[in-house]
């Protein structure tokens, strides 16, 4: 049987091969990552990390118990592929429409379970961290593949750090934090039930949970109504139209590299305390903390542009990310498919007109014009977050507005090339922030004896802006940044981080 051109329903194709196309979004993903294949390196590949600690008793055996651990989180894999089969599926060319297709086998013996297992669970020797081997240039395998760490701990504690390495056109990052919470807890019920606990057996009844592209999960028609095609010609004008304000900002970047170097993330935590009077001052200020940080980002990028003759002002440009699993059908529209590419971009850009700084004005004029120079953005932010969740087609549009940024590559060109050129840096690079919100709510703190920490998922970033991340866990805000070694380095995006969170903390009075 063959795959239809236009069909992004799975379909068996060959006893126990299902495959299907690609709906928009997850094509655009697989055409960013063609683009940038002859770097050697996977545009937007997601790079999660979680850690976990497990206490030791008295009476236990440290080395007895961290072997019980590690088989537990094997068989909580093996679990996960029975919940989310998608994990064990790959994107492939084929030469024939669809060019780009999802792929899934089901296994036809124990032994292509334990080939699929070893390859794609694996314990990573070097004692580091997590954290310190996710910058380390981690692989980036065809299909997710979780890397476990076992750093040094305590006397008492066993600890192991996963690393999740996947393109991302088969997982989404919240996708990742659901896929986090489930493998922990079937952990925690492996490590409790040792023998007994076994995980479902991958016999090919696991292909009914094959998770389908968003437009079917979302049920979006083939076709837009009049109405929303004149916002997508809008939308489309928009993105397309020389910018007609003022000079669009960009982030500054060292010159002379043309191919992307290494991903590296780096974080800073606010603690408990300021975190909470953070949250509360935002709550009485009727905003969100996305938005407080959205505006110091515009500000944040302001205050590295060089000093001008004359007052001048420079617009920030940016889009922003949204999950769109609250739109989904039931059981797309949660936990239960995890593995699945379930997002959109607002299209639209949001844009903030600023004064730039000028050579015989200093660029801190107090903190009472910082203050109110920032509530006055916050509230552009607010306005644009706003009108984007208020939007009764936004989520109807998501495939439309994934074409509009999705590389034009011939079809003639698909075909994998190592040696493809690669896109340069840009010229005028920006800042993203994407929100994860309160990842309490998709990552549960403990599951009977495992203590889970520093839940955390990005996209690999092979241009020269920087990516931000911002989330809450445990009661603490992480607000982390990604950018390409290529072009940045880690003093440079510290002092970023730094500065977004003195802007948002002065603001605040806090």
């Amino acid at each position: 049987m063959t795959l239809e051109e236009d069909n992004v329903t799975w379909t068996e194709t060959a006893r126990g091969f299902w495959e299907r196309g690609l709906d928009e979004g997850e094509n655009n993903y697989a055409m960013l990552a063609t683009s940038y294949e002859g770097s050697g390196r996977v545009f937007f590949a997601i790079a999660a990390h979680i850690s976990v600690q497990v206490q030791v008793l008295e009476c236990e055996d440290k080395e007895i118990q961290a072997k019980k651990v590690g088989e537990a989180l094997r068989k909580a894999w093996l679990a996960c592929r029975y919940d989310y089969p998608t994990i064990a599926s790959q994107i492939v060319y084929n030469p024939k429409k669809p060019y780009f297709r999802k792929t899934y086998r089901t296994p036809n013996s124990e032994a292509e379970v334990e080939s699929w297992i070893k390859g794609s669970f694996q314990s990573v020797l070097s004692g580091q961290t997590g954290v310190d081997w996710a910058n380390a240039d981690p692989p980036v395998p065809k299909a997710p593949t979780i890397f476990v760490l076992s750093p040094p701990s305590s006397s008492d504690i066993i600890r192991r750090d996963l690393v999740l390495r996947s393109p991302h056109e088969i997982i989404d990052g919240i996708g990742t934090l659901h896929l986090w919470n489930t493998l922990i807890r079937y952990a925690s019920q492996a490590y409790q039930g040792g023998d007994s606990w076994q995980p479902p057996t991958l016999d090919g009844s696991e292909i009914k949970s094959l998770s389908p592209p968003y437009r079917v999960a979302a049920s979006i028609p083939s076709h837009l109504t009049e109405a929303q095609q004149r916002k997508m010609d809008e939308i489309a004008a928009e993105i397309t139209s020389p910018n007609k304000g003022p000079q669009v900002i960009s982030l500054p970047f060292q010159k002379g590299n043309l191919v992307p170097g290494k991903h590296q993330r780096m974080a800073l935590k606010l603690s408990r305390d300021t975190t909470a009077r953070l949250l509360e001052a935002c709550r009485a200020a009727q905003m969100t903390v996305t938005h407080a940080f959205h505006a110091a980002i515009a500000m944040a990028v302001r205050d590295l542009q060089p000093p001008q003759k004359e007052p001048m002002r420079g617009r920030y440009l940016s889009y922003i990310l949204r999950d769109e699993r609250p739109n989904c059908r039931e059981p797309y529209n949660g936990a239960k498919h995890a593995a699945a590419v379930y997002h959109s971009i607002s299209g639209r850009s949001v844009y903030i007109d600023m004064d730039l700084p000028t050579i015989d004005k200093p660029q801190d004029l107090g903190q009472q014009h910082q203050r109110t120079e920032f509530l006055q953005i916050t509230q552009q932010m607010k306005a644009f977050y706003d009108n984007l969740r208020n939007d009764p087609d936004h989520h109807k549009l998501v495939c439309a507005i994934c074409t509009l940024f999705t590389p034009p590559i011939p079809d003639a060109q698909l075909a994998p090339d190592k040696k493809r050129s690669v896109p340069g840096p840009r010229e005028l690079p920006s800042v993203s922030l994407s929100s994860l919100g309160k990842i309490d709510d998709k990552v549960d703190h403990t599951h009977g004896k495992f203590e889970v920490y520093e839940p955390w998922v990005t996209g690999e970033e092979l241009g020269n802006g920087y990516g931000l991340f911002l989330g809450t866990f445990r009661g603490e805000l992480c607000l982390s940044g990604v950018y390409n070694d290529a072009w940045h380095d880690e003093d440079e995006m510290m002092r970023f981080l730094e500065h977004c969170k003195k802007i948002v903390l002065e603001a605040f009075g806090l």
